[in-house]
């Protein structure tokens, strides 16, 4: 049997066996003792430093600069440096958890921007902290990577198990970049825990960035975050919480949950941490070109219908609107469905005889685009219902443990959806909307919440089903849905906003509502600068003026 510390709590940790998540924090004095001398050391060359193009790391400086990557005693530093500025990540070997590692601007003492970071272990059913873990528990071998990178190549023993994890650090521009990967799946988590050592500091909440805040620490931003184009997770779960006075939970932990089977990938992780005067240098970068439609859905205007009334009546008011020189709509209609909304899905069609038909929605359609109007149908592939004419078990993704995995409760009705894989949206897709668009003449689409919501709590677990238990899998299939959409419509997707940082430049414009208006700390009125420097170039934005949606009160 394994013994720990009493005094150590767990943060954010997956249960070893199952999906429930906790939170809280361990405390602020390390335990560690100093570095041993008993620690090999070796420069080399090799070719391991693969510095592709992190898409997602914060932007370079526009002033020249220069990275160092040197050892000072037993520190390794990582440092920037240009003109005016220097910059150091410090990282000294002893505990294995990222408590090894500070970070210093100009003068300033030190700070640890993530105290007691790193893995948590899987042991005889229990899930271990390293926080809870002792310093003779490990050995490391450091090696300097030419001059460009370090790498320390950890080994915990913990009863029985002795599990390897690795950590490769390097820098470009103000960007420390962590990559830890490990061949073992006794890892259930990666935690960035909170800073140390920060008084007065204030976590910032950014409109539009609901998967992580940042750190306000005297007049520096600080960002840490996972990278979640690479990411091996099964979700990403973000933290606002000011432990203390000094201590502050801002950035993320990754969870590595077990599928039905109980297996668990591999952890692999690339952690992007960056410290900066400048806000606009600590936020990510979007990965995805612009959209094709930016140009022509500029300046247009979304004209959202959603009364329960016959489709003849909107046609009426639509040709009113051209009547009266109203020009630039783009026209939705959202329940238009065989059942009504939000009910039966995916089975649509025909349209609802209650409103006129396929007939009268044909005659909407037809209004509309002598208006010169653009024409959406709202089409939503992430909730299936069970009274769908379609509905089939084989469809439906599945917790850890096997159940149902819920999705939106109809209060209507009283009628509860389920989840729609999401490697089967593009399948259940394309048995519709080719068929909706063809019916309908639709010159654009509605997607509903593919684009809204996090993909860390739409996962499928199913051992079955191939990219299980990752929540990059959802990410990768609600893309490859926008697209499909695109081509079945010949026309731009306009999709439900909320984590559409995902998803912008693939989805055309969104409803541009901020997830993370409902964050303790979210300002009005809101930084716009994530907003307007990195969504607004790759999608359309619309509804922002609606500010109960946009704001938080």
């Amino acid at each position: 049997m394994l013994t720990f510390r009493p005094l150590a709590l767990l943060i954010v940790g997956a249960l070893a066996t199952g999906c429930a998540l906790s939170a809280t924090f361990p405390p602020a004095t390390p335990p560690y003792s100093s570095p041993s001398d008993t620690h090999p050391v070796e420069t080399v060359t090799s070719s391991w430093v693969n510095m592709r193009a992190d898409l997602l790391a914060p932007p370079l400086p526009p002033s020249p600069f220069q990275n160092h990557v040197f050892r000072q005693g037993e520190t390794y530093v990582l440092q920037y440096q240009d003109s005016r500025t220097r910059l150091q990540y410090l990282y000294t070997p002893v505990s294995g958890s990222l408590h090894d590692l500070q970070v210093r601007a100009g003068e300033e003492a030190p700070f640890f921007p993530s105290n007691y970071g790193g893995p948590i272990f899987v042991v005889e059913g229990e899930n271990i902290p390293i926080w809870e873990t002792e310093p003779e528990w490990f050995t490391y071998k450091a090696r300097i990577v030419g001059d460009a990178a370090l790498e320390v190549n950890w080994h915990v023993r913990l009863g029985q198990e002795s599990i390897p994890y690795t950590y490769r650090l390097s820098i470009r521009g103000k960007t420390l970049r962590l990559e830890v990967e490990s061949p073992s799946t006794l890892l259930s988590a990666f935690t960035l825990d909170r800073s140390e050592e920060t008084p007065d500091g204030r976590i910032l909440v950014i409109p539009y960035l609901p998967l992580f805040n940042l750190l306000l620490y005297r007049q520096h931003f600080l960002s840490a975050y996972f990278d979640w184009e690479f990411t091996g997770a099964s979700r990403l779960e973000p933290m606002n919480e000011a432990v203390s006075r000094k201590s502050l939970a801002f950035g993320q932990t990754a969870h590595y949950l077990p599928n039905t089977e109980g297996e668990r990938h591999p952890l692999h992780e690339v952690i992007y941490v960056t410290i900066s005067d400048t806000l606009e240098e600590v936020l990510p970068r979007l990965p995805a070109s612009p959209s094709p439609y930016l140009a022509s859905l500029a300046g247009k205007t979304l004209l959202d219908l959603w009364a329960e009334r016959a489709f003849a009546e909107d046609a009426q008011m639509v040709r009113e609107l051209a009547r009266r020189g109203i020009t630039g709509l783009i026209v939705v209609r959202h329940n238009w469905q065989q059942c009504g909304y939000d009910d039966c899905y995916p089975s649509v069609l025909p349209a609802n005889p209650r409103w006129g038909g396929d007939a009268g929605l044909r005659e909407l359609s037809e209004a509309a685009r002598g208006a010169g109007y653009l024409f959406a149908l709202h089409e939503n592939y992430v909730d299936i219902y069970p009274n769908s004419e379609d509905f089939a078990p084989e469809l439906l993704a599945l917790t850890c443990q096997g159940n149902l995995v819920t999705a939106w409760f109809n209060r209507s009705t009283g009628i509860q959806s389920f989840l729609l894989s999401p490697q089967r949206s593009r399948d259940v897709a394309s048995r519709f909307s080719p068929e909706i668009h063809r019916r309908y003449n639709t010159s654009a689409v509605y997607l509903d919440v593919s684009t809204a919501v996090n993909p860390s709590e739409k996962v499928d677990y199913n051992a079955a089903v191939e990219g299980n238990a990752r929540l990059r899998t959802t990410l990768e299939a609600y893309r490859q849905l926008v697209e499909y959409e695109q081509q079945a419509h010949q026309s731009p997707v306009i999709g439900e906003g909320g984590h559409h940082l995902l998803y912008a430049g693939f989805v055309d414009a969104v409803l541009a509502e901020d997830e993370s208006r409902q964050q303790p700390g979210a300002q009005i009125p809101p930084l716009v600068h994530f907003d307007l420097l990195s969504i607004h170039p790759h999608t359309v934005r619309f509804g922002m003026g609606y500010y109960p949606s946009y704001f938080a009160v």
